[in-house]
């Protein structure tokens, strides 16, 4: 799942997540993990010996939770394995009882068309220290800087003259 994904982050240049050794860490050890109240589920579909979609999720007494799917950027794109490995989880969490499949975060339009129900998410930092409110104006323009395209053009110029 971690090369497909990085490859896909790569070849779609997008901000690559597996890049920063936390996010990869963790998905490794999940594999490493007994918890008594969620066990980690990793699927694939395969064509013959390859791989062509892969999964890891988690699952509780009722609840799936879709995490991290992947794919290839190959010949069998066109018939959306992807889409294929999500029918095949969704008919197992039904199997299984699960009452609910979670796409967790993220507003990609292919959970639009599987959900009946969105639940919005919302976060609020109130600093309560210099040191915080510090902080939280770093968060805010960081992020008005990502957000805008001007500003985040000239900010990687920067950057890369800095690399």
């Amino acid at each position: 799942m971690i090369e497909q994904k990085y490859g896909r982050y790569e070849k779609t240049k997008v901000w690559n997540m597996f890049k920063i050794d936390h996010y990869k860490d963790f998905y490794e050890k999940l594999a490493y993990l007994y918890p008594k109240t969620f066990q980690v589920h990793c699927s694939s579909l395969k064509v013959g010996n390859e791989v062509i979609a892969t999964h890891v999720g988690i699952y509780d007494k009722k609840t799936f939770y879709y995490l991290m799917p992947a794919n290839n950027l190959n010949e069998w794109e066109k018939y959306s394995p992807g889409r294929l490995l999500l029918m095949k989880l969704l008919e197992w969490s039904i199997n299984n009882k699960l009452s609910i499949f979670d796409f967790t975060i993220g507003g990609e339009a292919y959970k639009k068309i599987w959900c009946n129900q969105e639940i919005s998410l919302y976060y609020s930092l109130k600093p309560m220290t210099l040191k915080g409110k510090v902080y939280c104006n770093y968060l805010f323009w960081k992020s008005y800087i990502k957000k805008t395209t001007y500003l985040s053009k000239i900010a990687r110029k920067i950057k890369s003259y800095f690399s």
